[in-house]
């Protein structure tokens, strides 16, 4: 939370009085512009404790969860799926095993996106030409490295 502590107090140690800013997690449903659920951040700790708290707050059957890649762990996509809810979770380098296979899969079987399994966007933002590109696969065609039994409900890599 913005103002929750100086900068100097965030630079200085808990022993000579200083502190951390204040953290809030939140469950937001994008349909509603609502926000259903807010979990501060104990200190120590991170948003991982805070989220499995603000599943349990809400009831979350037959919604898509959206979480970016500080979530993306075995623990909460089990949670979400007990939910019967669906997921859909940033990747990055807190998962490597994970993050490395999705690129390998993407890298072999790239080509085969075609129609609804490939989107482009073309635009002009900030001073450049912006050009996306989105790609949809099958989970199955994942490395056997990957471990896809301890992600469930692992369907579709994006």
């Amino acid at each position: 939370m913005r103002g929750s502590a100086s900068k100097l107090a965030q630079q200085t140690s808990r022993a000579d009085g200083g502190k951390s800013a204040v953290h809030l997690v939140e469950a937001w449903c994008s349909s509603l512009s609502l926000c259903l659920s807010t979990r501060k951040v104990d200190e120590k700790t991170n948003e991982i404790k805070a989220i499995p708290l603000i599943l349990n707050d809400i009831e979350l059957e037959g919604c898509v969860v959206s979480i970016d890649a500080m979530g993306c762990q075995k623990d909460i996509v089990k949670k979400i799926m007990s939910c019967k809810a669906n997921y859909v979770i940033g990747l990055k380098d807190n998962q490597p095993s994970f993050l490395a296979g999705v690129k390998q899969a993407f890298e072999t079987y790239s080509s085969q996106c075609q129609g609804e399994q490939y989107a482009q966007d073309l635009g002009v933002g900030h001073g450049r030409i912006e050009e996306r590109n989105c790609r949809i696969l099958s989970a199955d065609l994942l490395p056997d490295y990957v471990p896809r039994a301890d992600w469930a409900g692992l369907n579709t890599i994006v």
